[in-house]
């Protein structure tokens, strides 16, 4: 059931993040009446909508409530201010273990879980629709739904963020251009420069037979003409395997015309293959392919150096590590680790820029300042704070971003 608190609202801001602890905001109310009824109350969860002119759009906030102040204004009226936290804020020391997916899963359907079932979110309050990988069998272990759902983005270079109160996965973009004339810009400190790195330390999955990646070739024999003669009926072959240990190991051939090859076990680092005849005659020249999901037991690591060198820094033997449970092959590894590259890079620098409200600018948006056709700087924006007055309907946004 909602109520309809529009009337009262003196003054919205609202604070949309990539970092989940810097999301939520505070609304200003006209007197006291929320907070005498209990409609208004600590660790209530509440989703604030105004419509607010002469925009079209809305100004949205999802959060739970975590203060309450109530106070005399200069007309010596009463206003109520609330403050909303994310809604991570109670889920932040629930620990899932052992939740188990015994088959393929899209990684959306998992986050999809994740919001609505375990933490009870309406269907209209998140939207994963643009996460599109899949993970083999898997377990979440020991991690909270905030940080099980951070991992599980980062597997596709995204992160979770609240946006327009709906929690999404965010990649970079989309692009939008102030000119300086519409806007104030202002650089912040900047970082320690110790902290850029050079090489990032992946550690991903534990890899178990579950964890196994699609199966490739491991293994191959030609049989030479002669072998399979008129007078063979039955016949074992032993192919000398790659890759091992590797489960749901196959054999094809690209000729059976009169025989027919099966898979029989494993002697050593050999596959036990047995052909055996289907039909009168003698079989040409027969080339073997042996197939399976190898795996390697532990977890997988991978060392990803910076693959675009940063002038001044390129002496820089600097490392940092980043463990991912749910990067399960060495590709993604290597992505995610350049990924993880490349926003260390850009986080050395922040700038702060004030301007009209934008209802379409979103986290993780780059943000492109020009003057006079000239681009000043170009900011990946981490950070949107949009506040909105009743006094003179204006909404500002205060947009901290990274020099990109």
């Amino acid at each position: 059931m909602s109520t309809d608190i529009s009337s009262k609202v003196q003054e919205i801001t609202i604070t949309n993040s990539v970092d989940d602890s810097e999301a939520g905001g505070t609304v200003v109310l006209a007197g006291t009446d929320y907070v005498d009824a209990g409609t208004i109350a600590i660790d209530k969860q509440f989703y604030v909508s105004l419509e607010y002119s002469p925009a079209a759009s809305a100004l949205n906030l999802r959060g739970v409530v975590s203060d309450i102040d109530t106070k005399d204004t200069l007309s010596g009226d009463k206003e109520t201010v609330v403050t909303l936290m994310s809604p991570f804020k109670n889920y932040r020391k629930q620990v899932l273990h052992t939740t188990y997916f015994p088959t393929p899963t899209t990684v959306k359907s998992v986050l999809d879980l994740l919001a609505g079932t375990y933490m009870g979110l309406p269907a209209g309050a998140y939207d994963f629709t643009n996460v599109l990988g899949s993970l083999n069998i898997f377990r979440i272990d020991g991690l909270t739904i905030p940080q099980a759902m951070s991992l599980l983005a980062g597997t596709e270079n995204k992160e979770i963020c609240w946006y327009q109160g709906k929690l999404r996965a965010k990649g970079l973009g989309p692009g939008f251009t102030y000119a300086k004339s519409r806007c104030s810009v202002f650089q912040l400190a900047s970082k320690d420069d110790l902290k850029i790195v050079n090489t990032v330390n992946v550690t991903g999955a534990e890899m178990t037979p579950d964890t196994a990646p699609v199966a490739e070739t491991i293994g191959t024999l030609a049989i030479p003409v002669g072998e399979l003669t008129e007078g063979v009926d039955r016949r074992y072959f032993y192919v000398e395997l790659t890759k091992l240990p590797a489960i749901n190991i196959t054999v094809t051939s690209d000729l059976t015309t009169y025989f027919d090859f099966s898979y029989e076990g494993l002697k050593g680092n050999y596959a036990v293959i047995l052909a055996t005849r289907s039909g009168a005659g003698s079989q040409g020249a027969t080339n073997l392919t042996v197939k399976g999901r190898p795996y390697k037991l532990g977890k997988l690591k991978r060392k990803v150096p910076r693959t675009v060198a940063i002038p001044g820094y390129n002496d820089i033997d600097t490392e940092m590590d980043y463990e991912n449970p749910f990067i399960q092959n060495f590709t993604d590894a290597d992505t995610v680790g350049q990924y993880q590259l490349v926003f260390n890079k850009y986080a050395i620098t922040s700038y702060m820029v004030v301007a009209p409200h934008n209802p379409e600018l979103e986290p993780n948006s780059t943000l492109e300042i020009t003057d006079g056709g000239v681009t000043l700087n170009t900011l990946i924006v981490r950070k949107i704070t949009t506040t909105w007055r009743a006094s003179d309907s204006i909404s500002e946004d205060t947009i901290i971003g990274w020099n990109f």
